[in-house]
């Protein structure tokens, strides 16, 4: 088992201004600015997958750049008319075969990427670029497919790591969702291919054989999380926001531990302080702060509709 050493960046708290006597505003902060309050210097953890990079294509190899096929019934709709037939290729992997001149409907030269089956099928993605204008390129996605040489470099960046898990939105081994837990230990059993959203597939297991079967892990299961890989921008799915380095509960060592019992288990109760909330539910989409006479109330609204009221920095309320 392995690890990497780090400091992760510490959540930061909202700044509330000074004492009011009266209802003066009452201003509303949307998620982007909730993330810009937040925002800090990169962690380690945001650095980590900064070594991948997308595999350009002047360096795709015939008969060695495979890629996973995510979905068929979208396939038609990439492919030219010269391709074979493509019908039931969920999970299949089409292997990169060359590049080839084509006419465009508008008349212009542009490129096809040839791929072909096991079968010896051969299908054509159409490009927008010439061939000496793909030789430029830093990255070529091909829609509905998952470059598989990407998520093994995630594989050998991460197979055995030992790490914190931040979300508890896993997925069984056969991919079904499933409750978790957040900040617990897990190690990291492989990373294969997912989908073309999310193009890695992180299963881990859970250190704490208790924890594990509190979370409904039986002896031996995984479970598993989607991630981003270099060739995708679904920044909610980074590699950072799944994971930390480094224990969270150090960090908070004055949190009582019944309140990170809580908050491993994203629950929330009456007098948690905002810190405690984040920890248990995540940043909210939404911050509406309002003053009052005594301080200062403030509520946070997430997507899923839970909904927390504060009062002076400490939980008085909430819809979850």
């Amino acid at each position: 088992m392995r690890s990497a050493a780090t400091i992760a960046a510490a959540l930061a708290t909202i700044l509330l201004g000074g004492c009011f006597t009266g209802i003066e505003s009452t201003p509303r902060i949307g998620s982007d600015e909730v993330r810009r309050n937040h925002a800090s210097a990169p962690s380690q953890e945001a650095l980590y997958m900064n070594v991948l990079q997308a595999e350009a294509p002047r360096h795709w190899q015939p008969g060695q750049t495979r890629f996973r096929v995510d979905s068929t019934a979208r396939l038609s709709r990439i492919f030219t008319p010269a391709s074979a037939q493509a019908t039931e290729m969920d999970g299949r992997t089409l292997t990169f075969a060359g590049l080839t001149t084509a006419t465009s409907l508008t008349g212009d030269t542009v490129a096809d990427v040839a791929l072909v089956d096991r079968a010896g099928n051969t299908f054509y993605y159409r490009t927008t670029a010439t061939l000496t204008a793909i030789d430029t390129l830093s990255r070529l996605d091909i829609p509905f497919m998952v470059n598989e040489s990407e998520v093994a470099m995630v594989d050998s960046l991460l197979r055995g790591s030992s790490l914190y898990v931040r979300t508890p939105l896993w997925y069984d081994g056969a991919g079904h969702p499933v409750g978790g837990l957040r900040h617990v230990e897990v190690i990291v059993d492989s990373v294969a291919v997912g989908n073309s959203t999310y193009p890695a597939a992180v299963y881990f297991t859970v250190a704490d054989s208790v924890l594990a079967r509190e979370a409904g892990i039986d002896s031996g299961d995984r479970r598993m999380l989607f991630m981003t890989t270099a060739s995708t921008t679904a920044a909610s799915r980074n590699f950072d926001k799944l994971f930390a380095f480094d224990n969270p509960r150090r960090r908070y060592p004055d949190i009582a531990p019944d309140k990170w019992e809580m908050i491993i288990r994203s629950r929330v109760t009456e007098g948690m302080s905002r810190d405690e909330c984040r920890l248990a539910l995540g940043t909210p989409d939404e911050i509406v702060r309002i003053p009052t006479r005594g301080g200062m109330r403030e509520s946070w609204t997430y997507s899923d509709g839970v909904y927390l009221v504060f009062d002076d920095g400490f939980l008085t309320r909430f819809r979850k």
